[in-house]
């Protein structure tokens, strides 16, 4: 039986990919390989992010409607804020993409542009700089 979603490259090939870019991370950060469409499933995610006391996810990636969703849905049940940044997730049809987008802002997550995400940390980061150098 062939599957679901036929992928472009092999797991093998995308694993790899993702450990050895020096563009997708910066050194000491983890890379957490998933083999289904929920970064959380399967995964130590859960458990990166609670020791690292973790409480906010911002999700994006491919496949508005499978593995976008599935992370998100995944990461409210495991009690984590969610935020999708809107312009980092697409599907194959945009209006599939659009109702998924509808449905998981109204469930589970706050869908928002990139602009407001990045407003939202240089105003947390600022504002923890003041309280250490109160």
């Amino acid at each position: 039986m062939p599957a679901k979603s036929p992928t472009r490259r092999s797991r093998t090939e995308s694993a790899e990919a993702a450990t050895s870019s020096t563009r997708l991370r910066h050194d000491g950060e983890a890379v957490i390989l998933k083999s289904s469409p929920s970064a959380f499933w399967g995964t130590p995610l859960v458990a990166h992010l609670r020791a690292n006391q973790i409480d906010t996810t911002i999700i994006a990636g491919e496949s508005t409607s499978g593995c976008v969703r599935a992370t998100v849905v995944d990461a409210r049940t495991n009690r984590f804020n969610v935020v999708v940044a809107e312009e980092c997730v697409f599907d194959r049809h945009e209006a599939c993409h659009a109702i998924n987008l509808f449905d998981m802002h109204q469930k589970y997550a706050d869908v928002l542009p990139v602009s407001e995400i990045f407003e939202h940390l240089e105003t947390r980061t600022a504002a923890r700089r003041t309280t250490v150098n109160a």
